[in-house]
């Protein structure tokens, strides 16, 4: 507090099934356990709960599902939706994050669920959008799952579940980034009056050279349907690692190049054989072709 931090994020949940043998010291530190008693003690402290500390993690949620149809609960994220009505606390708030990437595609009836359950508890007001949504690459497409995603009429009226409304109502403003700016102290009327300054190219070149003053170089993510613009940075930007429309994670040990510029060294990630060409300045960049819009073999045939 005397540091003026007020707000505690805190990565619960995303287990593996067999996380009681795999994670056996430590698995209970990853369930809202200690999440009620934290925020009582510190009721000025606001405490965001990634990944609304749901258990299941690689792996489809299936079962998470046939758990919930059976007892009407979902595996530690319950627990953290119970936690208002049973400490008497307004200070705890449940990110979707990984959890509904992970969910909204592969079943979207326990999306629903999961989605209700966190509002049904701690109240839409205390629900926020993700921040780790650009792990999977174009945050674009769980946006659009968001904005379509509805609770069935049935289980609204079996689990007490409130409609999530349509795509710009009350509900999903909130969740989108409402409540995250009330967290963070954000005047949204002072940006709103703001003008939005025109794009020119010369400011792009500015945070390119803004980013290679840093000294630093290992990974940039560029997200853009325009190629000129998306080469414009890369040809500009001092990294060794450029993303195009993809998640900036999953480089293969001993297989993909792997290198970084400047401060950011090399590292020893890659390994493998050609050990020694990770000491020379090394570029690559991916992109996600299938990003652009349209079905991958057209673009490709389209030249």
């Amino acid at each position: 507090m005397k540091a003026g931090i007020t707000t505690v994020c805190v990565h619960k949940g995303l287990l593996p099934p067999d996380y009681e043998k795999s994670f056996a010291d430590v698995w209970k530190f990853a369930t809202a356990d200690d999440v009620g008693k934290a925020a009582k003690d510190w009721p000025q402290i606001n405490f965001v709960i990634y990944h609304s500390a749901l258990r299941p993690f690689l792996e489809l949620p299936d079962q998470a599902w046939a758990e919930f149809e059976a007892s009407g609960r979902i595996k530690w994220a319950s627990d953290l939706a119970d936690i208002p009505a049973k400490y008497g606390v307004t200070n705890v708030y449940a990110d979707l994050g990984t959890s509904f990437a992970n969910s909204a595609v592969a079943h979207p009836k326990f999306c629903a669920a999961f989605v209700g359950t966190l509002v049904k508890g701690l109240g839409a007001d205390h629900v926020v959008w993700g921040t780790d949504a650009v792990w999977y690459g174009s945050p674009q497409w769980q946006i659009e799952a968001m904005r379509r995603l509805e609770i069935p009429e049935d289980m609204q009226k079996k689990y007490g579940f409130a409609p999530l409304g349509d795509a710009n109502g009350a509900t999903k403003q909130a969740i989108f980034g409402l409540n995250t700016a009330r967290l963070y102290r954000l005047n949204l009327k002072a940006a709103d009056a703001a003008p939005m300054p025109p794009y020119s190219a010369d400011r792009l070149a500015e945070v390119c050279d803004a980013i290679n003053a840093t000294g630093y170089g290992l990974t940039l993510g560029i997200h853009s349907r325009i190629d000129e613009t998306a080469k414009f940075i890369r040809d500009r930007v001092q990294v060794g690692n450029v993303y195009v429309n993809r998640n900036q994670i999953g480089a293969v040990v001993g297989v993909q190049p792997f290198g970084g510029e400047g401060l950011s060294g090399t590292g020893p990630k890659a390994g493998g054989p050609h050990y020694l060409f990770r000491f020379a300045t090394e570029r690559t960049f991916t992109v996600n072709t299938a990003a652009a819009g349209g079905n991958a073999t057209l673009i490709a045939s389209s030249g």
